[in-house]
C-alpha cells in the first residue's frame, strides 16, 4: 500500500520513532505498538528505498531500552515482533546499532530473549492458547535463523569464551523446546497446516543444518516426520504451479497464496544427515531419495525455464550433496534403485548445456562430480556407459576442468572466472579429479576422449613451466600426474603419445615416479 507514498511512510515513521526514543513513560509502548503496525504493511523493497537511518536508529535505541526494562508480556511481545521486522529489513546488522557501530549487547539480549520465549510458549502453553502465541513465536524463530545464518558465514563476532558457552546452551535449549513441540504433532496430519508447525519445521532446518550432534536420536525420531511433511507441501507447491500454467492459458483462476516449500528448508539438514548411516537408512527406508529425484527433476525444470521466484539454482546444488552422499555411502542401492539412473540420464544431458556458461559454475561443478560419480556405478550397464551421452558428458566435464588453471610467473593460479568461489568450488574440483582418474581404468573410451580434448598437452606444458612447487602447485601436479599416468598405463597410444610431448623429462623434474615407471615400458 506504500508504494507510492514512500515519502509518507519515511516522514510518519521517523517522527513516531524519535518519540519512541525520547520518550521515557507508556508512550515509549504505544510508539513501538504504531510503528510496529505501520512497517507491518509495507514491503522489504519499500522499505529499502527510504532513507532510513535516522529512524533505524532511533527504532534501535528504543528498542534496547524497552527489552532491557522490567516488562510485560504487552509490552515484549511487540518489541519482539518489531525487532525481528526490523531484521527482516535491515538484516542482522541492523541489531549491532547504527552504521559503523560493532556493539552486540543487543543482538545478544534478542537472541537470549527469543530463545527464553521459545523455551516458555512450546513448553508451557496449553494448547488451545498455542495460536494465539504463533505470531511472536515465529518473530523470534526469524531472529534465530538470522543469527544462526550470520555466525556461520558472516565475520566473526568478538565475543568471550563464556559469552560464546551462554550463546549455544540458549539455543540448544531453545531448539530442545522446538523438537519437543514438533515430536508432539508428528504423528497428527490435521496439524501439519498450521502456521506454527510450519514455522518450527522451517528454523528447526535452519539449526540442524549447522548443529546435527545436539539430541541427534530425536532427531532421528522426527526424520520420518520431516520427510511427510516436506512431501505434502511439495505436491501443493506442484499443484500451484500447474495452476499457474493453467490461468496463463486462461483455463481457471487460483488466487491462492504460494504454499510454504518446507523441503526446501530441510535440505541443508538432509544434506548433513545423508553422510551418516543410521538417518541415512532411514531416509531409504521411507523412500526420500525418490522424492528428492522427483523435487530435483522439479527445480530443475524451474532453473531451465529461467524462473527466478524459486531460487532452483541453490536447491539444485545441496541436492547433489545429498545424491553425492548416497551415491560414495550406498553403492548397491544406487544400482538397484531406479530413481538414481534416472537422474543420472539427466545429469550426463544437461552438463554440456551448463558448460561455457560462467554465471552457473557451482551448479556446473556439481553437476559434473556428481553425474561422474553415478556414471562409474553403472559401468557394466552398456546401455549408459557406453553411449554416446557419456561420452559427450565426458568431453564437457574434461572442458570444464581443463579450463580450471593457468600457470603465471612459474606457479599454478586459478583462473580469474572462479578465483572469487574457489573455496567452494576447490573440494568440488578435487572430488572430479579424482573420479575421472579413477574412470579411466573403467571405461575404454576414455583416453582417446582425453587425446581429443589435447587436455593432455596442455597438462603437460603447464607442469613443465611449473618451478620451485607450492603447496598449491603440488596439489595439481599430483592430481593431473595421476591422469596422465592412467592414461599412459591404460592406452598405449596415449603412453606413446606423453613420451613423445615431454613428459619423461617431466616427472625426472617433478619426482612423479609412477609415471615415470609406465614410460620407460615403451620400447
Amino acid at each position: 500500500m506504500w508504494t507510492y507514498y514512500d515519502k509518507i511512510l519515511d516522514h510518519l515513521v521517523e517522527e513516531i520513532a524519535r518519540l519512541m526514543k525520547e520518550s521515557n513513560d507508556e508512550t515509549k509502548f504505544s510508539m513501538c505498538d504504531s510503528i510496529l503496525a505501520i512497517l507491518s504493511t509495507a514491503t522489504k523493497q519499500v522499505v529499502e528505498t527510504l532513507p532510513f537511518s535516522t529512524w533505524s536508529a532511533n527504532i534501535h535505541k528504543g528498542l534496547f531500552d524497552i527489552l532491557r526494562s522490567k516488562i510485560g508480556v504487552k509490552q515484549r511481545d511487540p518489541a519482539l515482533k518489531l525487532s525481528s521486522l526490523m531484521i527482516e529489513f535491515f538484516g542482522i546488522a541492523w541489531a549491532f546499532g547504527p552504521a559503523g557501530d560493532t556493539n552486540t549487547k543487543f543482538l545478544l539480549l534478542l537472541v537470549h530473549l527469543s530463545c527464553v520465549e521459545v523455551r516458555m510458549t512450546l513448553e508451557n502453553t496449553r494448547e488451545e492458547e498455542m495460536d494465539s502465541k504463533a505470531s511472536v513465536i515465529s518473530s523470534c524463530y526469524t531472529m534465530l535463523e538470522a543469527i544462526i545464518t550470520f555466525m556461520t558465514s558472516g565475520p566473526s563476532l568478538e565475543l568471550t569464551a563464556k559469552q560464546i558457552s551462554q550463546l549455544h546452551s540458549a539455543l540448544v535449549g531453545a531448539f530442545s523446546a522446538v523438537i519437543h513441540y514438533l515430536k508432539g504433532r508428528a504423528h497428527d496430519k490435521s496439524q501439519y497446516c498450521k502456521l506454527l508447525v510450519q514455522a518450527s519445521v522451517r528454523v528447526l532446518g535452519a539449526w540442524l543444518a549447522e548443529e546435527t550432534s545436539a539430541q541427534r536420536d530425536d532427531i532421528y525420531h522426527l526424520l520420518p516426520f520431516f520427510i511427510d511433511i516436506g512431501k505434502e507441501y511439495f505436491h501443493k507447491l506442484k499443484d500451484r504451479l500447474s495452476k499457474q500454467k493453467a490461468e496463463e492459458l486462461g483455463l481457471t483462476s487460483d488466487q491462492q497464496s504460494k504454499p510454504v516449500d518446507l523441503l526446501r528448508f530441510l535440505l541443508p539438514a538432509l544434506c548433513h544427515l545423508t553422510a551418516e548411516d543410521k538417518p541415512r537408512q532411514i531416509m531409504i527406508d521411507h523412500k526420500t531419495p525418490i522424492l528428492l529425484g522427483e523435487y530435483f527433476n522439479y527445480h530443475w525444470l524451474l532453473f531451465t525455464a529461467h524462473n527466478m521466484e524459486y531460487n532452483s539454482e541453490i536447491a539444485l546444488q545441496t541436492l547433489c550433496g545429498i545424491f553425492m552422499n548416497f551415491t560414495v555411502q550406498d553403492s548397491d542401492f544406487v544400482k538397484s534403485e531406479p530413481v538414481f539412473k534416472e537422474l543420472l540420464q539427466l545429469i550426463l544431458t544437461s552438463l554440456p548445456t551448463l558448460v561455457g556458461k560462467p554465471e552457473h559454475p557451482l551448479l556446473t561443478f556439481n553437476f559434473a562430480v556428481l553425474g561422474l560419480m553415478m556414471l562409474r556405478q553403472f559401468v557394466d550397464d552398456e546401455e549408459i556407459s557406453g553411449s554416446s551421452t557419456a561420452q559427450n558428458f565426458m568431453k564437457a566435464f574434461i572442458q570444464l576442468y581443463k579450463g580450471c588453471h593457468l600457470v603465471s610467473n612459474k606457479h599454478c593460479q586459478v583462473l580469474d572466472t572462479y578465483q572469487s568461489i574457489w573455496t567452494h568450488l576447490s573440494e568440488l574440483w578435487y572430488l572430479g579429479m579424482q573420479d575421472v582418474t579413477w574412470s579411466i581404468a573403467q571405461f575404454a573410451w576414455l583416453p582417446k576422449v582425453f587425446l581429443e580434448s589435447n587436455w593432455l598437452r596442455s597438462i603437460s606444458q603447464m607442469i613443465n613451466e611449473i618451478k620451485e612447487p607450492t603447496d598449491e602447485d603440488s596439489l595439481y601436479l599430483q592430481m593431473t600426474s595421476g591422469i596422465l599416468t592412467e592414461c599412459a598405463k591404460h592406452d598405449q597410444t596415449c603412453r606413446q603419445y606423453i613420451k613423445e610431448i615431454g613428459c619423461g623429462s617431466v616427472e625426472r623434474t617433478m619426482n612423479m615416479e609412477e609415471l615415470g615407471k609406465v614410460l620407460e615400458d615403451i620400447k
